[in-house]
């Protein structure tokens, strides 16, 4: 059975075995693949923590006690909900699920990053009088 030492980056500080042959793991493909996700997995969640952090705005609706959170979605196009403009481009949005984004041109939602980190999203819910999240 031949194995081949596969390096995954600096950062990370490591390198993956991976079996050529002998049934354990087939196809190179699918595990370099694997690895490129877990990777951009957590260098989004960074950027996601960071943007919680450094303050983003949370999207929310309703009024007190009825305040509804929706989720950050790529491509939608976030308004003011006075005026019905969308937001200027540059600005930081966030939701109570851990997605960040930032707007482009005409509010557009681009650059989508998440966090499983809760206390982050914790931390930025609390400002809002009875917003609760699961």
């Amino acid at each position: 059975m031949k194995w081949l030492n596969i390096g995954f980056g600096a950062a990370i500080g490591g390198s993956l075995l991976v079996s050529l042959g002998g049934g354990i793991v087939n196809d190179l493909s699918t595990t370099q693949n694997l690895t490129r996700s877990s990777i951009f997995s957590e260098a989004t969640s960074e950027i996601a923590q960071k943007r919680y952090q450094k303050g983003c705005l949370l999207l929310s609706g309703g009024a007190y006690p009825n305040l509804v959170f929706p989720s950050v979605v790529e491509g939608a196009i976030v308004r003011n909900r006075e005026t019905g403009q969308p937001l200027p481009k540059g600005t930081v949005v966030c939701d109570s699920q851990g997605a960040t984004g930032v707007l482009i041109e005409g509010g557009v939602v681009s650059s989508v990053a998440v966090t499983p980190n809760r206390e982050v999203v914790a931390k930025v819910m609390k400002r809002f009088r009875g917003g609760t999240y699961s």
